[in-house]
């Protein structure tokens, strides 16, 4: 959950809902209500914002039932705004609160967007070194089971070689990945290290 801080006051909550099609930025509509000043009580409000702009469930928004505590703890539908759906009913407002909340939520598009290009990127560069990782593991499985198994015995880089019928280098590079991806056990590195 994010919250933000729009008049220096209120704050609204964005959180992640899933609408059906993957988890989408959402906003409470109680507490856009809270925000917006409205007086219509807000499960009459709420619904007739709804039909007014001819918003869909699971589309614009999802609902859930929520238990609302005090002295009289009551169950109460709540209901979960995209974004775009928040900026409509704030618009509808007509109001200097719902104009503030609507370049709020304008703002909070703008954020997500540019925040894009950075996560893609982000997950290539992980999809990358996953690819790389899976090819070292799978490509250079038996060796580097070998040399796991050969450096926990003791062995020496040359008597491993040996056993394994590459030579020195050979083994040094690999066990320089192993230990880079972490699959070498540090203090058996460091011990096998000193032995040479």
């Amino acid at each position: 959950m994010c919250q933000i801080n729009l008049n220096q006051t209120t704050i609204l909550s964005i959180n992640y809902n899933d609408l059906g099609n993957g988890f989408t930025e959402t906003v409470s509509a109680s507490e856009l209500h809270q925000f917006l000043e409205v007086e219509t009580p807000f499960h009459k409000w709420i619904v007739r914002r709804i039909e007014m702009l001819g918003l869909e469930e699971n589309q614009d928004f999802v609902t859930d039932k929520t238990v609302r505590k005090g002295i009289l703890s009551r169950e109460y539908t709540e209901y979960h705004l995209t974004i775009e759906a928040a900026k409509h009913i704030s618009m509808a407002e007509r109001n200097e609160k719902g104009r503030q909340a609507r370049k709020y939520f304008i703002q909070v598009e703008d954020h997500a967007r540019a925040e894009i290009p950075k996560l893609q990127a982000k997950l290539r560069q992980q999809q990358t070194q996953l690819a790389n990782l899976s090819d070292a593991l799978l490509g250079n499985q038996p060796l580097w089971q070998n040399i796991s198994r050969y450096t926990i015995m003791g062995l020496k880089r040359h008597e491993i070689a040996k056993l394994c019928d590459v030579s020195g280098d050979t083994i040094r590079r690999h066990r320089q990945q192993m230990e880079a991806l972490g699959i070498l056990p540090a203090q058996q590195q460091a011990l096998e290290w000193h032995h040479e």
